[in-house]
């Protein structure tokens, strides 16, 4: 529909040809396949003017459509920072949904199953996952209703049915994310006793000798509280080519935000954070810039907890 040389005025007649389209067979739906390629988020590009202008073009269209018209929009996104993921209280609902429209057997489990605990365990979850996580329940429900010889009238799904299907489920915001199991807990590191108190308060800088045992507490920590964990050293984000440093850091935050709750841990820290001014190229500069931005941007980290350690005193 739009290549990139096309000026303003063309699309706009293409936009208002296809909405006219849909009026003429209102009520219906008019779907946008990858409207970031038109309409991209608003970033620092040689093209940002123009993208602004689009964006404004195709939003005057559509109000202007949608108020005289019975439409409705959908669209999709290629860039996973643009997915909706759902909350909590959403999963449950989606979860409901896809059970109610099941077979019989699924119909009634509804009622059997605490569906919000479920939920809280499909943190990232699209409804795409749900759906196949339900499938998967199904299995796990059958493998064990032939192994108790249970009466197929009286074959119910139960919690551990969920359990036993998220075993080894990887969801697609998931896919491609190289997590950390963690298998160290508190009764495996001995003392620390303060260090442990302050790590649980927040997210801070572990610093001490090499070998003192910072990066077993850190993955300590995301066992003890439940978390994904994601380990990283510092010199694999940086990259001579300009601006590829500072995409690893906004990919890396990415990444974590997919996998939340997720505890991020940033090995050998001086190498991306020394003091401002002192690296000639600016490398590190426009990271640290880049870490701040994640950190404290106005999205904020929901859900990612940042740690990091060095081996300078």
């Amino acid at each position: 529909m739009y290549l990139s040389e096309d000026r303003i005025s063309s699309v706009r007649e293409k936009l208002k040809t296809f909405f006219d389209d849909a009026a003429w067979h209102a009520p219906g739906i008019l779907l946008f396949d990858d409207l970031d390629r038109l309409i991209p988020a608003e970033v620092e590009h040689v093209d940002s003017f123009r993208f602004r202008q689009l964006a404004e073009c195709f939003f005057h269209i559509a109000s202007k459509m949608l108020k005289k018209h019975r439409i409705t929009i959908l669209a999709t996104a290629q860039q996973k920072s643009y997915s909706l993921v759902p909350n909590y209280k959403s999963l449950c609902s989606i979860l409901k949904a896809i059970m109610s429209c099941g077979p019989e057997l699924v119909k009634k489990s509804v009622s059997n199953v605490d569906l919000l605990s479920v939920a809280s365990e499909c943190e990232g979850y699209l409804a795409a996952d749900l759906k196949t996580l339900v499938e998967r329940t199904i299995h796990e429900g059958a493998v064990r209703n032939l192994q108790n010889n249970v009466n197929e009238i009286d074959f119910l799904l139960i919690q551990d049915d969920f359990r036993k299907a998220q075993k080894g489920f990887i969801p697609f915001s998931l896919r491609g994310v190289k997590l950390h199991t963690s298998n160290v807990s508190w009764t495996d590191i001995g003392g620390l006793e303060e260090t442990r108190k302050v790590l649980l308060r927040s997210g801070l800088l572990l610093y001490g000798f090499p070998g003192c045992g910072k990066t077993l507490l850190a993955s300590a920590v995301a066992k003890e509280c439940g978390l994904n964990f994601i380990s990283v050293k510092g010199p694999k984000l940086l990259n001579k080519y300009i601006g590829a440093s500072e995409k690893s850091v906004r990919d890396l935050f990415e990444r974590a935000q997919a996998a939340k709750p997720c505890a991020l841990f940033f090995d050998e820290f001086d190498s991306i954070a020394p003091k401002r001014g002192h690296d000639s190229t600016g490398v590190t500069d426009r990271v640290v810039n880049q870490m701040l931005t994640q950190m404290d941007g106005a999205e904020g980290l929901d859900g990612v907890y940042v740690l990091a350690a060095t081996s300078i005193t």
